[in-house]
């Protein structure tokens, strides 16, 4: 049974897991090149992702323990915390990447064109180029599991 004692409180919580995600997918994202997930796009400088990235996490705990009263009294335990860190990470990942994907069709409609792919570009590796929203649009083309020599391989073998 789910009990958050107090509204406010896992309302903070929830904003903090989303605050703090979203630092970890800019870290994350500048750390391996994956201009699908950050917010910056991939600035020639790395300090930007790891600056932003680092600043929603120290600011989003700043801002929790500053704002939340009683932070130190019983709370949401257990189930409740990882409800809330689900949906606050869950939360983050979606503003990422919608983000992410509005950012870089303003870069393509600026005349900034993404590379070409190979056919066995799969999985995190479309986002080092691309938005998610670019992956979806190319899917048939790029990501699907009909493409590469996997698939002509078993289609040899029928």
């Amino acid at each position: 049974m789910l009990y958050f004692v107090e509204t406010y409180f896992a309302i903070h919580y929830l904003i903090l897991a989303s605050i703090a995600s979203l630092g970890t997918f800019q870290i994350v994202a500048t750390r391996h090149g994956l201009r699908g997930l950050s917010l910056v796009g991939r600035p020639r400088w790395s300090g930007w992702g790891y600056g932003l990235g680092g600043t929603l996490i120290a600011g989003g705990f700043a801002w929790f323990f500053l704002s939340t009263p009683n932070v130190l009294s019983p709370g949401p335990a257990g189930t409740e915390l990882l409800l809330l860190m689900g949906l606050g990470t869950a939360g983050a990942l979606v503003f990422t990447l919608a983000w992410a994907s509005v950012c870089q069709e303003i870069r393509v409609r600026r005349g900034s064109s993404t590379s070409e792919l190979d056919a066995g570009t799969r999985g995190l590796s479309l986002l080092r180029d691309m938005s998610i929203l670019q992956a979806w649009r190319r899917g048939g083309h790029v990501a699907s599991h009909r493409s590469g020599p996997d698939y002509l391989r078993r289609a040899e073998m029928r």
